[in-house]
């Protein structure tokens, strides 16, 4: 496998034939099926993927989405935003106030909230992984 060069301060964002390296040799090399695994081991000792399945069941069975895309728009906004599912939405959405009423109305204290935010410890593993990978298959220069 042959190792990529980059500069001791690469310009940000990376140049397209950096990225497309630096993709090819991490693609060359055992390094994605690694980081994937990382990840998802780790999410999953986190409890992440079962509060995501939760969410997503209770994003359904409200009513707030009735397709796919609809539920991971929602998924999505929550985990960027760290909300649980408790959380009430900022600003206008869709149906206005009725809507809210009837999001309200079905939320009950049996339904804890649910954190979909990617665990920190995930983001930690996952950063060692890439960055051992990453060092794997890249030289920095010295000028």
């Amino acid at each position: 496998m042959d190792r990529v060069s980059v500069p001791p301060q690469p310009p940000r964002p990376l140049p397209t034939h950096l990225r497309t390296s630096l993709t090819s040799a991490l693609l060359s090399s055992s390094a994605i099926p690694q980081i994937q695994s990382t990840l998802y081991n780790t999410s999953q000792e986190a409890g992440w993927n079962d509060a995501v399945h939760r969410r997503a069941k209770q994003i359904i069975s409200s009513g707030q989405a009735t397709s796919l895309k609809e539920v991971m728009e929602i998924l999505v906004k929550e985990a960027r935003e760290g909300r649980g599912s408790n959380s009430r939405p900022v600003g206008r959405i869709p149906g206005g106030l009725a809507r809210r009423r009837q999001e309200d109305a079905k939320s009950t204290r049996e339904d804890p909230p649910v954190d979909v935010t990617f665990p920190n410890e995930a983001v930690k593993k996952g950063k060692e992984v890439v960055r051992d990978a990453l060092k794997e298959v890249i030289d920095i220069g010295t000028s």
